[in-house]
This record gives structure tokens, C-alpha cells and sequence, in this order.
């Protein structure tokens, strides 16, 4: 999971702003552009049910 706080980036080409969020699974790499200040958490939750 991808939470953005401050800022936009843009991951799997959906841009994300402030209070967004992203559920990233079945991928190796993830690619995060940027072109301003950000403050980004990245979450590592494990998806085993």
C-alpha cells in the first residue's frame, strides 16, 4: 500500500495527492515519479488469507 501525506506522485500511472492511497500487488517493482516535494508511506501488508 501506498498512503501519500503531502505532495503528488505518480505509480502505475495513476497520479496520487494528498490523503490518497494505492493497493500494489502481484509485482516485483514498483516505479514512483515525482516532481515536487512528497512525503509518501510505503506499507508492506501481507495479502495471505
Amino acid at each position: 500500500m501506498v498512503l501519500m501525506f503531502a505532495g503528488e506522485v505518480k505509480i502505475a500511472n495513476q497520479v496520487l495527492n494528498k490523503r490518497d492511497a494505492i493497493g500494489v500487488y502481484d509485482t516485483e517493482a514498483i516505479t514512483i515519479e515525482t516532481n515536487s516535494e512528497r512525503k509518501v508511506l510505503i506499507i508492506k501488508v501481507p495479502m495471505i488469507f
